[in-house]
C-alpha cells in the first residue's frame, strides 16, 4: 500500500526544472539531513492553532507525585484526553482545541482534585500546578480558578481578540481585521479603504504591525493560509458570527509558524456544542442618520443642488449563526460525538457617484454629420447645467456580498478527532467611474468574484505523551474586471479590430469627458492554493518535542484579453468631425498560467530548565520556489546582453536563480522569578522568511513579443486603421533581477508582564526588528540627470525597466505598553500605547516607490510610509450596574440589560513629502523633491497658518531645483494629519425566559464627529499643501460620524 508521506518526498526530489530542477533536489536532500540531525539534538513544541497545558503535581508537602492520572475534559463537546505524571510530577497536553475545560486528578491515597475553570486560547501555553490533598480517592475536591492572565510559558508577543470583544464591539462594516487596531504596533493605513476591501488592491485592510509591510501578514483560518498570493492580502474575511477567537502574533513567534516576516493573524471558527445555540441580526445604516462630511456641501447648498442634504447612502447587513449536535430522530444522535455550526452574513450597500464633464450642446449635436459620432453621442447624456463642466450626473455604486460558512467537527474514536471547515463567498462591485477614470454614466466596470476556502484538521493521540495534526487546505479565488456597458463597437460603426467581446473601446477628449469600456478590460484571474501540513508532538521529560512540514502549491490562472484600444480626440470639435488624433491598439493575450511549489520543516523545543524558567529553541527551514508558466511566456530583461529573452528557451530555464539556504533559527526564554505565575519576563529572538508573491513574474508576460502595441494617428472613426501604423515601443519593460531571493526579518524582543490586581495585568514590551534585502521595484534604465529632457540611458534601446529586486532594507525599534483587564464586575478592557520609529528605503513591495534617484537608493533612507511615532488604543465592554432589585417589574424590565462598548484610536500623523508635477531632473521619471529653504510649518505669504486644511504645508518653504538636478528635500521629511476615532456602542439586552434575548444596539462611529483629514496634495507647486478629502471615503471607518442600528436574537 502506497505511503502518502513516502511519495509526497519522492516527487519533490523528482520536481522539474521548472520547480527549481536540481537546486530544488540538492536542498531536499541536505534539508532532509539537517531536519534528522538537529531533531536528535533537540526535542521542541510549538503552538500555533491549538493550545497546550502543563502543570505540576505536588502533595501538600511540596512532594512530587509521580504517576497520577490527569483527565482533561473540553465542556462543550465533552472531549476527553488523558495523561500520567512523570517521575517528576510533570504533566503536559498539547494540540487542544480552544475553548473551557474541567481538569481531574487521582492518585491513591489523595482526594480527588477538579478544577472546572481553564479557559485556553488560540496558541497558549497555559500552567496549572495542583497539589493534592492526603485522603480517600472518593472524596473530590473542586475547585473554579481564574485562568492565568500572565503567560509564563512561551515568548510571543501579541494579542488574543475573544469572541465577546469580536461580536460586541462597534466595527463599522464588521470586519475582524479591524480590530488589529487593538494592538499596541498595528498602524492604521493611509490608504483609503472600499466596502469589499477583501480582494481589492493592495492596502484594503492591510495593516502594518511592528514595522512590518502590509504584504509581509500572514492570515490563517484553522491553521490554513488564507493568503492571496498574487499580492499577498487577505483572500476573504470571514464574518465575525463565524469565528471563535484570533490572536495576532506580532513577534518571535515558534517556529512552527512560518512563510511570512511580519505579523501572524491567527483565527479559530466556532464549533457546536452539546447545546443548540444561535443567532439572528440585520444591522442598518442609512444618510439620514449621517453626519456632513467636512468637505461637503452644507445641507441648505447640497438640498439646493441635488434635492438631498446628504449624497445617499444605505447599507444592511444580515445573517444567523447556529450550532451544535448532529442529531437526527432515531437515525443519529451525535450528542458527545459529532457537532456542527454554520453560519451566514449578506451585505447589500448602495451609494451614489457624481460625475462631471463637458459634453455636446443641443447645438453641437444637431450639427454633427458623421453617423457613427451620431451613434455615439446618442450614448452621453445632455448638458444639464452651464459653465465649463455642462453635465452633473450620478449613478449608482452597488457593493453585494453573501457568505456561507459550515464546520462538522466529529470523534472518530476517543483518539481520533476530525473537523472540516468549509467557507464561500460571492461579492460583487460596480465602480461606474472605474475609480476616476470614466466620467460619463452608464459605464465603468463591474467585478464579480467568488472565493472559496476549505480545511481538514485531524488530530490523533498516541498515548498519553504523542500527539500528530494533519491539516490540508485550499483556497481559491476567481475575480473579473468587466465592463458595464454592453454596447456592441459594431452597432455604432466602430471597428476596433477585435474578434471577441466587441463592447466600445475607450474614449477619450482630455479634459473634457472620457468614457467607454476602460482599458485593458476584461481581465481577472482564478487562483488555487494547495495545502497540505503534518505536526507530530512527544512529551519526554523536560522536553516537549514538536516537529513537522508543509508543502504549498499555488496556481495562478491570468485572463487578460482587453485589446479594444483608446481613441483620442484633441478636442472637442475633432470628435463631433470624428477626426481621431491616435487610435492606440494593443495585441497580444497576456494570460499567464503561473506556477509555484513551497515547502518547510521545523523542530522547536520549550525546554524545562527548572520548574520557573523555559527556554525555547527551534529552527525552520523554507524552500519557496521559483513561479514558472505553463507555457513559457514570460520575458525577462538580460543586463548582460542588453536584450529580452524568452523564459524556457535560449538556455534560460527560470525567472530568478533558487534560494535553497532559508534556514531561521528562533531562540527564547520565558522565566517566572517568583514562580507565583503573577511575573514573566521574556526574551526571544529569530529569523523570518517572506515567500516571493507571484506578482513579481506576473508582468513580464506583458514584455515583447506577447504584447506589442500600434498607434495610428490622424485617423477617423471610419476607418481607424487608416495610414500607416507605428509599432509603439513599450513604455516600461518589467523584469526580476537575476539574484532575487527570499527577503527575510530578524527579530527581537524583551517583554515583562506583571498581574497587578486580581483579573488585571501590565505588560511592557521592547520590540526590535530588522528587514533584509526586502523587495524594491527601481528603474534600472533611468536616465543621467541633465538640463535637457532627454538625457542618457544606460540601455538606449529601451525606455524605462522597472526591476523587482532585493534592494530595499528596514529597521524597528519600539517601546509597547499593555494593560488588560479580564471581565469582572461587568467591566472589561484592554489600553495600549506605542512609542516607535520605523526606517527604511522603501515601504511597499506590490507597487513602485516613488524614487526620485534609483541609482542612489542611500538618499531614499527616512522614516518609513506607515511610522506613527506615537499610538495609543483602548476598547472595553461595560456593563451598567443599575441596582433594581427591589424595584417593579416594569422598571426592571426597562432598566436592566445595557451595556456599553467602545474602541478608541489616536494615531500621529503619517511621513509624507511633496513631488515635483515636472520632470525637473530630466531623469524620464515624476518623483522629483522640491528645495527645503524655509520652516515648511511656518506662515507664509499664501499660508497665514499652516495645519489647516487650505494650507496644511507652507508652499514658500519649498523652491524648485535648478534644471538637471534632484532636490535636497529627503524621503517623508514631513508629517502629515494624524488620526482622532472614538466608536461607541450602546446595547439593550432583553432576556425572554431562559433561553433567548432580544438585543438592540446603537452604534456611533466617530461618535464626536473629529475631522481625520487626508494627505494634502503633495504635488509641487500647484495646489500643494491644500486638504481636499478625509482619511477615509465618507461611509467608512474614520470618517464624519456615523449612526447604525442593529438587531440581534440569541437563543
Amino acid at each position: 500500500m502506497a505511503n502518502p508521506k513516502t511519495d509526497l518526498i519522492k516527487e519533490l526530489l523528482r520536481a522539474p526544472l521548472t520547480y527549481a530542477g536540481c537546486a530544488l533536489r540538492r536542498c531536499c536532500v541536505r534539508s532532509l539531513f539537517a531536519c534528522c540531525v538537529f531533531m536528535i539534538a533537540l526535542a521542541g513544541a510549538a503552538q500555533a492553532q491549538t493550545a497546550s497545558l502543563r502543570g505540576t503535581v505536588t502533595d501538600s508537602n511540596g512532594a512530587v507525585v509521580a504517576g497520577a492520572r490527569l483527565t482533561l475534559t473540553e465542556l462543550g463537546r465533552r472531549l476527553t484526553r488523558s495523561t500520567d505524571t512523570d517521575g517528576n510530577g510533570n504533566y503536559l497536553f498539547t494540540a487542544l482545541p480552544p475553548g473551557s475545560y474541567e481538569l481531574k486528578a487521582e492518585q491513591s491515597g489523595f482526594k480527588t482534585f477538579v478544577n472546572s475553570g481553564i479557559t485556553l486560547e488560540v496558541d497558549q501555553s497555559a500552567r496549572l500546578d495542583i497539589t493534592l490533598q492526603v485522603g480517600d480517592v472518593g472524596e473530590t475536591i473542586t475547585v473554579t480558578a481564574d485562568a492565568p492572565l500572565v503567560r509564563t510559558q512561551d515568548t510571543t508577543v501579541g494579542g488574543v481578540i475573544e469572541n465577546r470583544r469580536i461580536v460586541e464591539m462597534p466595527l463599522n462594516g464588521r470586519f475582524f481585521l479591524d480590530l488589529a487596531n487593538l494592538l499596541p504596533g498595528t498602524v492604521s493605513s493611509t490608504n483609503p479603504r472600499t466596502f469589499l476591501a477583501s480582494g481589492t488592491a493592495a492596502g484594503a485592510f492591510g495593516i502594518n504591525t511592528a514595522g512590518s509591510r502590509e504584504d509581509q501578514v500572514n492570515y490563517l483560518v484553522e491553521g490554513i493560509n488564507l493568503n492571496d498570493m498574487v499580492q499577498n492580502q487577505i483572500t476573504f474575511q470571514p464574518a465575525i458570527e463565524f469565528i471563535q477567537e484570533f490572536k495576532i502574533q506580532a513577534s518571535s513567534f515558534s517556529a512552527e509558524l512560518g512563510r511570512s516576516s511580519g505579523a501572524v493573524v491567527n483565527a479559530v471558527m466556532r464549533s457546536g456544542t452539546n447545546d443548540l445555540r444561535g443567532s439572528l441580526f440585520e444591522f442598518i445604516r442609512n444618510d439620514v442618520l449621517d453626519a456632513r462630511n467636512f468637505f461637503d456641501p452644507t445641507r441648505s447648498e447640497a438640498k439646493a443642488r441635488t434635492g438631498r442634504e446628504l449624497p445617499p447612502f444605505k447599507r444592511n447587513i444580515f445573517g444567523w449563526a447556529v450550532g451544535g449536535p448532529i442529531w437526527l430522530p432515531r437515525v443519529y444522535d451525535g450528542r458527545n460525538r459529532t457537532f456542527f455550526f454554520t453560519a451566514y452574513e449578506g451585505r447589500r450597500q448602495r451609494e451614489s457617484e457624481t460625475f462631471r464633464a463637458t459634453v455636446p450642446t443641443a447645438a453641437q449635436r444637431a450639427s454633427i454629420t458623421d453617423p457613427i459620432i451620431k451613434s455615439i453621442v446618442a450614448l452621453i447624456p445632455p448638458e444639464n447645467t452651464s459653465g465649463t463642466s455642462n453635465f452633473v450626473g450620478s449613478a449608482a455604486k452597488i457593493r453585494t456580498l453573501d457568505q456561507v460558512n459550515a464546520k462538522v467537527d466529529h470523534h472518530l474514536t476517543k483518539n481520533d478527532h476530525l473537523a472540516i471547515t468549509y467557507l464561500f463567498q460571492r461579492d460583487s462591485r460596480i465602480e461606474p467611474s472605474n475609480i476616476g477614470a470614466n466620467n460619463i454614466p452608464g459605464f465603468g466596470d463591474f467585478r464579480p468574484a467568488r472565493r472559496q476556502f476549505a480545511s481538514i484538521n485531524e488530530t490523533r493521540t498516541f498515548g498519553p505523551r504523542a500527539v500528530n495534526e494533519f491539516r490540508f487546505g485550499f483556497n481559491r479565488v476567481k475575480i473579473s474586471f468587466i465592463g458595464i456597458t454592453d454596447v456592441d463597437a459594431a452597432s455604432v460603426g466602430l471597428n476596433t479590430g477585435e474578434s471577441g467581446p466587441k463592447t466600445l473601446p475607450l474614449i477619450t477628449v482630455p479634459g473634457l469627458m472620457t468614457f467607454g469600456t476602460p482599458n485593458g478590460f476584461p481581465q481577472g484571474r482564478g487562483d488555487n492554493t494547495f495545502q497540505y501540513t503534518d505536526v507530530f508532538s512527544l512529551s519526554q521529560g523536560n522536553h516537549a518535542l514538536k516537529f513537522g512540514g508543509e508543502v504549498r502549491r499555488f496556481q495562478n490562472n491570468n485572463f487578460n484579453t482587453g485589446t479594444k484600444g483608446i481613441i483620442r480626440f484633441t478636442s472637442m470639435q475633432d470628435f463631433l468631425a470624428g477626426r481621431v488624433q491616435r487610435f492606440t491598439k494593443p495585441t497580444g493575450d497576456i494570460s499567464p498560467a503561473l506556477r509555484v511549489l513551497a515547502f518547510n520543516w521545523f523542530v522547536q523545543d520549550d525546554w524545562k530548565l527548572r520548574r520557573n524558567f523555559t527556554l525555547s529553541l527551534g529552527l525552520r527551514y523554507e524552500f519557496n520556489g521559483v513561479p514558472s508558466e505553463l507555457r513559457d511566456r514570460l520575458v525577462v530583461f538580460d543586463p548582460g546582453t542588453a536584450s529580452l529573452r524568452q523564459v524556457g528557451t535560449s538556455g534560460l530555464d527560470q525567472v530568478y536563480e533558487s534560494d535553497a539556504n532559508n534556514f531561521g533559527p528562533r531562540v527564547g526564554f520565558a522565566w517566572d522569578p517568583f514562580g507565583r505565575g503573577k511575573t514573566a519576563i521574556r526574551a526571544a529572538y529569530g529569523i523570518f522568511f517572506d515567500q516571493p508573491v507571484t506578482n513579481i513574474v506576473t508582468a513580464l508576460g506583458g514584455n515583447p513579443p506577447f504584447r506589442t502595441t500600434t498607434e495610428f494617428d490622424n485617423v477617423t472613426v471610419a476607418n481607424l486603421f487608416g495610414g500607416a501604423g507605428r509599432p509603439v515601443p513599450p513604455a516600461v519593460i518589467n523584469t526580476v533581477n537575476r539574484n532575487f531571493t527570499s527577503d527575510y526579518v530578524q527579530q527581537w524582543n524583551l517583554n515583562v508582564q506583571q498581574e497587578i490586581f486580581r483579573n488585571t495585568r501590565v505588560e511592557i514590551s521592547y520590540i526590535g526588528s530588522k528587514g533584509t534585502h526586502l523587495r524594491l521595484i527601481r528603474d534600472i534604465n533611468a536616465r543621467i540627470p541633465s538640463p535637457t529632457a532627454n538625457g542618457p540611458r544606460p540601455f538606449p534601446a529601451f525606455g524605462r525597466i522597472n526591476q523587482n529586486e532585493n534592494s530595499s532594507n528596514s529597521n524597528y525599534n519600539a517601546l509597547w505598553l499593555t494593560v488588560e483587564r479580564r471581565i469582572s464586575r461587568g467591566l472589561l478592557f484592554n489600553v495600549n500605547y506605542a512609542w516607535s520609529k520605523s526606517i527604511d528605503n522603501n515601504s511597499v513591495g506590490s507597487s513602485n516607490p516613488q524614487i526620485q534617484n534609483p541609482l542612489d537608493l542611500r538618499a531614499e533612507r527616512a522614516v518609513s510610509d506607515f511610522d506613527a511615532r506615537q499610538r495609543f488604543s483602548f476598547s472595553f465592554v461595560y456593563e451598567l450596574p443599575f441596582k433594581l432589585e427591589s424595584a417593579p417589574a416594569v422598571v426592571r424590565r426597562l432598566g436592566s440589560g445595557w451595556q456599553l462598548t467602545g474602541v478608541g484610536v489616536f494615531q500621529s500623523g503619517s511621513p509624507m513629502a511633496p513631488i515635483l508635477n515636472s520632470d525637473n531632473s530630466g531623469t524620464g521619471d515624476l518623483f522629483d523633491r522640491p528645495n527645503l529653504v524655509g520652516d515648511p510649518y511656518a506662515s507664509g505669504p499664501n499660508c497665514s497658518q499652516a495645519r489647516t486644511v487650505s494650507c496644511w504645508f507652507n508652499p514658500a518653504a519649498f523652491a524648485t531645483p535648478p534644471r538637471g538636478q534632484f532636490g535636497n528635500l529627503g524621503r517623508n521629511s514631513l508629517i502629515g494629519p494624524g488620526l482622532k476615532n472614538f466608536d461607541l456602542a450602546l446595547f439593550k439586552n432583553n432576556r425572554i425566559g431562559e433561553r433567548y434575548n432580544f438585543q438592540f444596539r446603537a452604534q456611533f462611529f466617530n461618535i464626536f464627529n473629529h475631522p481625520n483629514f487626508g494627505a494634502p496634495v503633495l504635488a509641487f507647486p500647484a495646489n500643494f499643501g491644500i486638504i481636499r478629502q478625509t482619511r477615509a471615503p465618507r461611509g467608512d471607518a474614520s470618517s464624519s460620524r456615523q449612526i447604525e442600528f442593529g438587531l440581534k436574537l440569541y437563543f
